[in-house]
């Protein structure tokens, strides 16, 4: 997931690197290593190791993860 910001007569290309997740007083989060996978991470779940998801075009559902709602999204440039 990617877009592009103009600014006069220059742009910038920005990148979905992570998003955020929160419910029942805890985080997680689903991060992008690379173009298409993703992976989930949870620090009081699977000893705090990433998890593989899968690949970008299989999850459907970007604002939740099981419970939990999207409260931020992090981009980087690209």
């Amino acid at each position: 997931m990617a877009f592009d910001l103009k600014l006069g007569n220059s742009g910038v290309s920005f990148r979905l690197k992570a998003v955020i997740y929160h419910g029942s007083d805890h985080f997680t989060m689903r991060i992008w290593k690379g173009h298409t996978d993703i992976w989930t991470y949870d620090g009081m779940d699977q000893g705090g190791a990433f998890v593989y998801e899968g690949k970008a075009n299989s999850v459907r559902r970007l604002r939740m993860l099981g419970s939990r709602v999207a409260v931020a999204a992090m981009y980087t440039s690209i």
